[in-house]
Formats: C-alpha cells, sequence, structure tokens
C-alpha cells in the first residue's frame, strides 16, 4: 500500500494517525510550585479537618459524660 501524504513519501517508516494522548504520570507543575494548591494536599487537609472534627465531638462527649457522672456521685 503506497503512502499517501508527502510525509509518508519521505518516512514511510513511521506510524500514521494521530498519537492516543498519554495520561498524566507525575504531579503537573503548579503542583510542584504550590503544593498547598494540589488535589492531594486539599483531600489531606479535609481529611485532617473532619479528624479533628470527630475528636472534638468526641471530647465534648466524654466531658458531658464525666458531668453526669460527678453529678451522680
Amino acid at each position: 500500500m503506497a503512502p499517501r501524504s508527502a510525509a509518508g513519501q519521505i518516512w514511510p517508516h513511521l506510524p500514521t494517525g494521530t498519537p492516543e494522548p498519554v495520561k498524566q504520570r507525575q504531579n503537573s507543575l503548579g503542583d510542584a510550585m504550590w503544593p498547598s494548591l494540589s488535589r492531594e494536599q486539599k483531600a489531606k487537609e479535609a481529611l485532617t479537618a473532619k479528624w479533628q472534627a470527630e475528636q472534638k465531638a468526641r471530647s465534648k462527649r466524654m466531658a458531658e459524660h464525666l458531668r453526669e457522672i460527678n453529678e451522680r456521685l
């Protein structure tokens, strides 16, 4: 089968067509320059905030239970 384009005639050993898009494997330049704005950092901060809220709620419940125990004594 003969190449149809001029480039195909000059370089017949090269593949033709559009290449498949390559998925990004590493962090972007923006993530490297501003790591506090990266998706990973935001997810970590959200997880930390959730954990702190849970700890605060547990502490509040424990303090309430201790007050109830003190009142009973």
